[in-house]
C-alpha cells in the first residue's frame, strides 16, 4: 500500500474532492464516498457553466478510463445533489418526459456567475 504523503498528483486531487463532498454532506447521512463520486465532480467543473444530461457524464467518464454503470452514476449525481455540489433541471426536450440536465451548484465555490441563455428581455 501507498503511504499518503507519496500518492501520485491525480490521486491526491481525487483524495481532496473526496475530502470536499465529505465536508459537504451532512454528518446524519450513511452515505459512502467513493472515488466515482469525485470524478463525476471534476467532468462537472470541467464542463461548467455547461449543463450534461447523464449519458454525455457517462461517455466522458468512459473516455477518461473510469467505467461507471448508469445506475451508479445516477446514484452518484443524487449523492453530489444530496451534499450541494450539483444541481439537476428538468427539461422538456421533446415528446412528454422531462430530461434531467445536471450541473455545478450555484453555491459551488468553482461556479461562476450563470447567466441566462436567452439573453436580457427586451
Amino acid at each position: 500500500m501507498i503511504p499518503p504523503q507519496q500518492t501520485s498528483g491525480s490521486n491526491s486531487a481525487i483524495d481532496d474532492l473526496l475530502q470536499e463532498i465529505r465536508a459537504r454532506l451532512r454528518h446524519s447521512t450513511n452515505r459512502r464516498v467513493h472515488a466515482r463520486h469525485a470524478n463525476v465532480l471534476s467532468i462537472l467543473r470541467s464542463a461548467h457553466p455547461m449543463a450534461l444530461q447523464p449519458s454525455a457524464i457517462y461517455k466522458l467518464l468512459l473516455d477518461r478510463g473510469t467505467p461507471l454503470g448508469m445506475s451508479a452514476l445516477h446514484r452518484g449525481l443524487g449523492l453530489l445533489e444530496e451534499a450541494g455540489l450539483a444541481e439537476c433541471d428538468r427539461v422538456r426536450v421533446k415528446g412528454p418526459r422531462a430530461r434531467r440536465f445536471y450541473r455545478l451548484a450555484a453555491s459551488e465555490p468553482s461556479a461562476l456567475p450563470r447567466v441566462d441563455p436567452a439573453g436580457p428581455n427586451t
